[in-house]
């Protein structure tokens, strides 16, 4: 399985540069970026390089000219699993806590279906099928989470106070 970490949003001067709006934490995890898959195709990376605000750009070996590089232009760039960058305690990846059923104080409350980022906490998405419930991940909020098992749990008292139903 792979991770996705960015997004090419546009071909960047001549020489086969791309511009990439990252999906990751850690825009620098890039500089250490040796090879990646665009569009199901693996591609090694030449180098890296990422801005003051966070914006990162590539060049792909085998991609040399604007014309190249614009091919790849809304195409999304991910790693094998085992090239992601180690996540520090508490942390996870989107990908692993989406279907992860949601509960509060052992109650059912539904499926985790999207996670919604912005600049200051991730919000998640719950349906129970019938409506959808939004919270941000919040680490007084959040009891508990087992990966492997597919299940977070929830402190009622926060989950009262900053929950939004749809």
């Amino acid at each position: 399985m792979s991770l996705v970490i960015g997004k090419i949003v546009k071909a960047q001067g001549i020489k086969g540069e791309v511009k990439v709006i990252p999906i990751t934490d850690d825009a620098l995890r890039f500089n250490k970026l040796k090879k990646a898959e665009v569009a199901d195709v693996s591609m090694d990376v030449e180098y890296a390089r990422v801005d003051n605000s966070d914006m990162v750009y590539l060049k792909f070996a085998g991609v040399d000219t604007r014309n190249d590089a614009e091919l790849l232009v809304n195409k999304f760039i991910s790693v094998a699993r085992e090239d992601a960058v180690p996540l520090p305690a508490d942390r996870y990846f989107i990908v692993d806590v989406i279907g992860c059923a949601v509960s509060v104080e052992g109650k059912p409350l539904g499926t985790l279906v999207d996670v919604l980022q912005n600049a200051k906490v991730d919000v998640y998405v719950v349906s129970d099928g019938k409506r959808e419930i939004m919270f941000p991940a919040l680490k007084d909020l959040i009891k508990s989470v087992d990966i492997d098992k597919k299940k977070i749990d929830l402190v009622k008292k926060r989950f009262e106070e900053v929950a939004v139903y749809e």
